[in-house]
């Protein structure tokens, strides 16, 4: 499942499956195509596995009992060199692994941090035993202070509640602070680390191990040293890779049973060299998205549109009908919009106006085109506000007043200009891609008012308000 719309509340060490870090998470079931936004945290049971696709064609691959989250790299996004999507392990076991040349998945696990250009590498985290396994070209691995860890779970924080000056600050922090302790994997290699083990966890191993294995086997996960993968390795891993038997085919090719030092010597170069480079391509189910359902990049709209008039003596006309409208956000923040609808003129407030009794509007049909531009913001999950200017394009309008003695003109041509208008929107997320929107603006215009039977002119003031609403399905 995934766990969406984080709310303030919730419990970090709850056993419910929607209390984690604090908040309180809306589960949501997951499927094939099902879409992931950073900050969601994904969730497999015990017989459940779930294989991501990304943007740029990343892939991992989440094994069972497993929590894994997606958020951007906040250092990236700082230095402006676009959308990087990073990993967070919490528990469990994730295969991550990249095609050439197609950049990679950053990878997090406690103060352990990933990066790397072409990856294949698993990584498994249960309890305070963290183990990496590489099956790829170098991996290099950092590890944060704990100060570093610290600002990297506030900037967490400031990210899902959607703080990003905070989050600003806290990354320029970051930023300053230097990795505690590196280590680089080639390929056939493994990092055992300990995550801070207390004293009862070391009196634990000894009595399970022994004191004098158990000394061994803290010292190794404490000394943050490459280590060689082991047979009895891929034996635990079998169950969660499907094509292990490939990767432990072109280890064992190394002998795994070798020193390290031999095993970067120059004479094994060689091997490495005849060693397999096709990558694994596994199928994908699942894609992620930078961007949540409210700010997705379009917006196609079927509802109502119009606009209502009122001149300065009170009369007033209405003309409107069914609407499309298409709404683009090239940026979150910003918005452009083309709407057009169809319907009718209605011009019974009109009468006593230019002449006796209630006109008929001769060419009934209405018109308009409206283009509109401005900036949105997204103050809830749900729900985002825009402020803009719209420029509508009205169709004229021909009222006829009856044949009364004291109508001596009876036919009048209402004109419209371009009309420049102030607008406001508001949108709410419904359900998944499901959209219901309202729109309303307001002008003040001169309208140019042709009598037909008589040479004459007018110019009266209209006050205008444009009103729209619908449904809506929005699309990457």
């Amino acid at each position: 499942m995934i766990l969406r719309y984080p709310k303030a509340g919730g419990s970090s060490n709850s056993i419910q499956a929607n209390q984690f870090q604090g908040y309180s998470w809306t589960p949501s079931p997951i499927q094939i195509g099902t879409p992931i936004y950073f900050g969601e945290v994904v969730v497999t049971e015990e017989n459940s596995r779930v294989k991501i696709q990304g943007q740029n064609q990343l892939l991992a691959d989440i094994g069972p009992k497993t929590r894994v989250q997606f958020v951007p790299s906040f250092q990236k996004m700082k230095n402006q060199q676009g959308i990087h999507p990073r990993l967070l392990l919490h528990e469990g076991i994730a295969r991550v692994y990249a095609q050439p040349d197609l950049g990679a998945l950053d990878c997090r696990v406690s103060r352990l941090l990933i990066e790397a250009d072409e990856v294949d590498y698993l990584i498994q985290k249960t309890g305070k035993k963290i183990e990496i396994f590489n099956f790829g070209t170098s991996l290099e691995i950092q590890e944060e202070s704990a100060s570093g860890e610290r600002l990297f779970q506030d900037s967490l924080r400031a990210f899902l509640i959607k703080k990003f000056k905070r989050l600003i600050r806290l990354t320029q922090d970051r930023v300053k602070l230097q990795p505690q302790r590196s280590v680089t994997l080639e390929l056939g290699q493994k990092l055992l680390v300990l995550d801070d083990l207390g004293a009862s966890e070391i009196q634990s191993l000894e009595l399970v191990m022994g004191a004098e294995q158990a000394a061994n086997y803290i010292a190794k996960g404490r000394s943050f040293e490459a280590q060689l993968v082991q047979s009895e390795d891929f034996e635990r891993l079998t169950s969660y890779i499907q094509d292990i038997g490939d990767i432990e085919q072109m280890v064992v090719g190394l002998d795994l049973q070798t020193d390290q030092d031999e095993l970067l010597g120059d004479e094994i170069q060689p091997i490495l060299d005849e060693l397999p480079t096709k990558d694994p391509t596994p199928p994908t189910a699942t894609k992620t998205s930078t961007k949540a359902p409210i700010n997705q990049t379009f917006s196609y709209r079927l509802g109502a549109a119009g606009l209502y008039g009122r001149f300065t003596n009170g009369k007033s006309l209405y003309g409107g009908g069914g609407s499309l409208e298409l709404e683009v956000r090239p940026w979150d923040f910003l918005y452009l919009s083309l709407n057009m609808a169809r319907g009718d003129w209605i011009a019974d407030g009109m009468n006593d106006y230019f002449g006796l009794n209630k006109p008929d509007a001769l060419n009934s049909e209405y018109f308009h085109l409206a283009f509109g531009a401005g900036l949105r913001t997204t103050p809830w999950d749900r729900i985002s506000i825009g402020v803009g200017v719209a420029l509508i394009d009205v169709q004229q309008l021909i009222i006829q007043y009856d044949d009364s003695p004291s109508n001596v003109n009876r036919t009048y041509s209402l004109i419209f200009p371009l009309v420049p208008m102030l607008e406001g929107k508001i949108t709410i997320n419904l359900f998944s891609r499901l959209e219901f929107y309202m729109g309303y603006g307001a002008s003040q215009v001169q309208l140019k008012v042709q009598a037909r039977d008589l040479s004459a002119e007018y110019s009266p003031v209209l006050n205008l308000a444009f009103a729209s609403l619908g449904f809506a399905w929005t699309s990457p």
